[in-house]
């Protein structure tokens, strides 16, 4: 038996990296169902083709904003009932000289990495 025998798992930002090393590990748990998002879905594409398992599905949505995330969970309740598990991986960066830093720059970054929407 696996830790995750059973549990409905959520990972933002599952398509590379540290995501999609994560929805692997959740599937070798025994995880009954893993949601993976991203914002490119030519990469979602490639993770499903990897990950290779039926438990698992790709949805191009993104943390930012507050529609995605409305029919982000609206296709888990539809799909499976209910969420056990988030991995709230999603994050990005953005590199600017000193100075040049402007308020939408901030917002950005404080909405994906810190509210998560």
């Amino acid at each position: 038996m696996g830790k995750l025998d059973g549990k409905i798992g959520l990972i933002t930002g599952g398509s590379d990296g540290i995501g999609f090393a994560t929805a692997q590990h959740f599937l070798n748990e025994g995880a009954a169902h893993v949601f993976i998002i991203g914002r490119r879905q030519d990469a979602l594409n490639e993770a499903i083709k990897k990950l290779g398992n039926k438990k698992v599905t790709a949805i191009q949505s993104d943390t930012s904003n507050l529609n995605d995330l409305d029919k982000l969970f609206d296709t888990i309740k539809n799909k499976q009932g209910h969420l056990d598990i988030v991995f709230a991986n999603a994050a990005i960066y953005g590199l600017a000289p000193l100075g040049s830093i402007i308020e939408q720059d901030y917002n950005n970054l404080f909405n994906v990495n810190v509210k998560g929407r």
